[in-house]
């Protein structure tokens, strides 16, 4: 994949042009040549995250904190000559994006942290440089929190105007902790780089289920004895495994063309699948219809996920055991509940070729598992 399509995208998914933000935002270390095989991802732009996503086979490593801010580089000495080193030796190219990550609604940092934490009713808020950055919601208690990754201590003022009864954030200095206690807001520091692995993971979820381009999670280990837990908290070298089988029930209904040999009303039935990559399925179908068994063997390709909604389309065949059997090509979409159990439509058609070509057209609801 061409390595404009896939910053382009992040352009595009991170409304970064929206954004008035220290850092300069974008592709910050080009590369030579423009094929991309495999995108790592990691929190930081450092020399070691660079030589980490080479080792792994990646030509482009997006990350939240990039070596570029505001009047950029002056100097190319000390770290930010190992930072540049490391990508020219590994011949990776470097991304960034800081508040575009942490703001967004599908995969930024606040958004995602707040989903983690169960939170209800989420709003944007905490303004930053003219835009929302954070979140507040409502805990199972009812409690209102508020939500602002990285280095957000100085939000507790902010958090108390909006009523919040807790703030939780990366890191806050001293100066900001006594503050915050001196107007009762209680905080809870999670960690900085903690709390900004979450939207560089969604956003590398989405990458590779939207492009389809194989992806891969940097963690950065430091040697101290504060962050020795730290691979845990980061999820290893592979952040993200997507569940790859699934089964689920559904009702049917079959709408046939004129009324002929394909006709049938209604039943039930279930089916079965597995994921090759997080993009294209495999499953099979029965059912049980007006005295005739139903069955259907299918692909199945995701074009686009949002947070719930997550249409495909499907191809392959199906038809009864003592009828018309054909190809068939059909559109749906999930509605994702949870991260495990959706409800799931589907509206295809079947040609039927065994007697004279008639087609049939079937509507289908119920509920799937992923495991």
């Amino acid at each position: 994949m061409k390595l404009g399509r896939i910053t382009g995208w992040l352009d595009r998914t991170l409304d970064v042009a929206a954004f008035d933000d220290a850092s300069n935002n974008g592709l910050q270390i080009a590369r030579d040549g423009d094929g991309v095989e495999k995108v790592a991802f990691a929190v930081d732009g450092s020399a070691k995250s660079l030589r980490d996503a080479a080792k792994a086979g990646a030509q482009l490593l997006v990350v939240h904190h990039g070596i570029s801010w505001g009047g950029g580089i002056k100097r190319v000495t000390g770290g930010e000559y190992e930072v540049v080193r490391a990508a020219i030796e590994g011949n990776v190219a470097l991304y960034a994006a800081h508040l575009p990550l942490d703001a967004n609604r599908r995969c930024g940092n606040n958004w995602e942290l707040a989903r983690y934490l169960g939170l209800k009713g989420v709003k944007p808020a905490f303004r930053y440089r003219g835009r929302e950055i954070g979140v507040t919601g409502l805990n199972a208690n009812g409690k209102k929190i508020g939500v602002c990754s990285g280095g957000a201590g100085a939000m507790a003022a902010e958090a108390k105007e909006l009523g919040c009864d807790l703030l939780v954030t990366g890191e806050a200095d001293w100066g900001e902790r006594v503050a915050a206690q001196n107007i009762a807001m209680p905080i809870v520091c999670a960690g900085h780089y903690e709390t900004e692995t979450f939207g560089v993971k969604a956003l590398m979820k989405l990458m590779k289920k939207t492009l389809g381009v194989a992806t891969t999670f940097v963690a950065l280990t430091l040697s101290t004895a504060l962050f020795a837990d730290e691979e845990r908290f980061a999820g290893g070298e592979e952040a993200y495994e997507f569940e790859r089988f699934y089964a689920g029930s559904a009702a049917k209904m079959v709408l046939p063309q004129n009324g002929g040999d394909m006709r049938r009303l209604g039943g039930a039935g279930i089916r079965a699948g597995w994921y090759a990559t997080e993009m294209l399925a495999f499953e099979c179908e029965g059912a049980w219809m007006e005295n005739s068994a139903f069955l259907g063997a299918r692909g199945l390709w995701h074009w686009y996920g949002y947070e719930r909604i997550d249409p495909f389309f499907t191809f392959g065949a199906s038809g009864w055991i003592n009828g018309d059997a054909g190809p068939s090509l059909g559109v749906g979409t999930f509605f994702h509940l949870t991260g495990s159990l959706s409800l799931r439509f589907d509206a295809d058609a079947t040609l039927g070729i065994e007697r004279e070509p008639e087609m049939a057209y079937s509507l289908s609801a119920g509920l799937q598992y992923s495991f």
